[in-house]
């Protein structure tokens, strides 16, 4: 017979909420816990639907911001934006490299090509997103975070 009441959630959905614990301390022969020997947090795997620019940026920088504490469990969501932005602005810039900023329209005249219009969007989401896990030098500095590393 099931259980009444939802279905339980899988382990990486906890993970994704905030719901998990993590593991418990090692302790050694006196009981203390081990020292030195915590493992670093490790990036989750890339959403399924990323392009290859997304997928670089989300491995790369990812790891960065997880290293330096600056990517949090609660930030993922955004920093899937953020990458998802990322990918745009750049299929954006490559269709406007290829078919320039006029494109003939229904009638043959030229009308303004609809890549411009996603690179405005996509690059002003990615600003946005970009200045909460300050990417860019002036959030950087208004948060005291040294910017040669």
């Amino acid at each position: 017979m099931a259980k009444p009441g939802p279905k339980g959630m899988t382990e990486q959905q906890k993970w994704l909420r905030g719901y998990t614990r993590g593991p418990r301390p090692e302790s050694n022969a006196s009981g203390s816990a081990a020292q030195g020997q915590e493992k670093p947090p490790r990036m989750p795997r890339r959403p399924a639907y990323f392009g290859k620019h997304a997928g670089k940026l989300w491995r790369e920088l990812g790891a960065d911001l997880l290293a330096n504490g600056l990517l949090t469990q609660s930030d993922l969501a955004a920093f899937e934006l953020l990458c998802s932005a990322y990918e745009q602005c750049r299929l954006a810039n490559e269709a406007l490299a290829e078919h320039g900023p006029l494109i003939p329209g229904t009638r043959g005249t030229l009308v303004r090509n609809p890549a411009g219009i996603q690179l405005r969007e996509s690059s002003a989401l990615f600003l946005k997103l970009a200045d909460r896990f300050a990417l860019t030098p002036a959030m950087a500095q208004k948060l005291g975070l040294d910017l040669d590393t």
